[in-house]
């Protein structure tokens, strides 16, 4: 059963000047406000009581640490041995020699205040090995405060992530370190200080795009095991994919503004060429065809699906609402028009791995490209959450009429393909949806829909349900159920 009293905590300091004995007591008022119960000798050591049965309550295990507040003065009597302090050093030294583990060790906690001309911490000779909080710069405060808390508490500063496995950069033997390494790096540094990301961004998206190249596929048309090429080129740029999910998350749980969109958006724009474009210089004797660039179509799905997710994730909506609704230009290679495409530029069918493969292996399955998604999951986004965009992106995407289903042609209409729903065996319930009966949450992703109203957005589903229903052949082959059983409108922001 888990341990419901509260935290208790042992102050150790130094009556060095008014002040200090003032700082000392404040801080340990707001320890004992955020339900820590701090000991202080101000209100727990009365006249009559022993001083020195006092300070070894330090050695009880019902204190699960020992504050060491360190000055100058403090430093000079643990070190002499003088007074209270040099009692208490003598106390806490005698539990860290006799006891030297792990439990020990983090019990004494050194919270140094104070700094000698050289710019060293006042520590005592006791304390110097032992890694402490730095409260020598009141601005910072606040900051260190809640590093104390957590600690006191047992909530790490930092989680330690799982344990994965191997990258394929690893376990391939010809494989060499990424192109984009050290820009991520200067990236992640940029990140933690607080600076502003736009040329490292650049840059970082530019050489990502120029890297792609390294996993073109040249061979001969007609080659029966094309397939076999198109997953080794996919499973070759795995370490670019999973590095980009980090980043990406890093940044935009960082910056909550839209600065980045604009670049991000000419990143996913210079990546579809590698959907149509061959080789430049072209090689001779190889040649080309539509399934030349089934392993860029494969990326690009997939880079996309995972974009989108951690955005939805991270409740940036507007941000996915951007991306999904917007047109990515891009030029055409044999006559170099410019033209415009919404986000179905991201969804092409990867032949060779659908039919192909499929009938090659005799894997009887409904999408090999979903499948394929699926067993190389990246473990930052659940999977779930990869299904759920894979639909909603289907759903948001659809094209709003006044018609009705009777008259449209479903093999015309242009969709989103929800290739990873295809792969899904069980029961697909989209999390949005669920929620959107909290007026809150409604009018947190409304922004996804291009609503501002409940009423909006009924007359919107009721307009995409037409389309949706026309494209009954082609929706039951991706496994999604129709748009009005997913959303019951009557119950709309009917819960406060």
């Amino acid at each position: 059963m888990e341990n419901t009293n509260p935290p208790k905590i042992f102050i150790s300091y130094s009556w060095s000047s008014e002040e200090h004995e003032k700082w000392v007591r404040s801080l340990a008022e707001r320890l004992r406000f955020d339900g820590i119960d701090a000991i202080l000798d101000k209100w727990d050591l009365k006249l009559g009581h022993d001083m020195i049965y006092f300070m070894r309550q330090i050695e009880s295990p019902d204190i699960i640490k020992v504050l060491c507040i360190c000055d100058k003065e403090y430093k000079e009597k643990a070190d002499e041995r003088q007074g209270g302090v040099g009692i208490e050093a003598e106390i806490i030294s005698k539990e860290i020699d006799d006891k030297p583990d792990k439990h020990i060790q983090e019990k004494v906690i050194p919270l140094m205040r104070d700094r000698d001309f050289q710019d060293n911490f006042y520590l005592p000779v006791f304390l110097n090995n032992l890694q402490g909080i730095d409260f020598s710069c009141e601005e910072k405060f606040d900051e260190k405060y809640k590093e104390l808390v957590k600690n006191i508490y047992g909530k790490p500063l930092f989680e330690k992530p799982p344990l994965g496995i191997p990258p394929p950069f690893i376990t391939n033997d010809n494989s060499s370190p990424l192109k984009t390494a050290n820009i991520v790096k200067n990236i992640k540094d940029a990140i933690e200080n607080g600076k502003n990301l736009k040329r490292l961004i650049n840059n970082y998206c530019d050489c990502f795009t120029d890297a792609l190249e390294d996993f073109r596929i040249d061979t001969y048309i007609g080659d029966p095991k094309f397939d076999e090429l198109v997953i080794k080129s996919i499973t070759d740029y795995l370490p670019y994919r999973d590095e980009f999910i980090d980043l990406v998350y890093d940044i935009y749980d960082n910056y909550s503004d839209d600065i980045y969109n604009k670049r991000f958006m000419e990143f996913f724009e210079g990546l579809i060429k590698y959907n149509y474009y061959p080789r430049e210089p072209f090689k001779l004797p190889y040649s080309y065809n539509r399934k030349s660039f089934d392993n860029y179509k494969f990326i690009l799905y997939e880079l996309f699906l995972y974009f989108i997710a951690i955005l939805i994730k991270l409740e940036r909506y507007k941000d996915a609402s951007d991306f999904i609704h917007a047109d990515y230009f891009y030029t055409e290679y044999l006559n170099r028009d410019t033209k415009h495409e919404k986000s179905f530029i991201f969804n092409e069918m990867v032949t060779s791995l659908n039919d192909d493969r499929n009938k090659r292996l005799n894997l009887n399955r409904k999408s090999v490209t979903g499948d394929t998604i699926k067993e190389r999951a990246n473990p930052k986004i659940d999977f779930n959450m990869i299904l759920n965009v894979d639909a909603l992106i289907y759903y948001l995407t659809l094209r709003e009429t006044n018609d009705t289903y009777k008259n449209l042609d479903p093999y015309v209409e242009k969709i989103w393909v929800s290739y990873v729903v295809c792969s899904n065996d069980g029961v697909l319930k989209i999390e949005l949806f669920k929620k959107i009966e909290s007026e809150n949450h409604f009018e947190r992703i409304k922004i996804l829909f291009k609503v501002q109203t409940i009423d909006e957005f009924k007359e919107k589903i009721l307009k995409l349900s037409v389309i949706d229903k026309c494209l009954l052949p082609r929706r039951l082959y991706s496994g999604l159920p129709e748009l009005q059983e997913m959303i019951n409108l009557n119950k709309i922001g009917t819960i406060d």
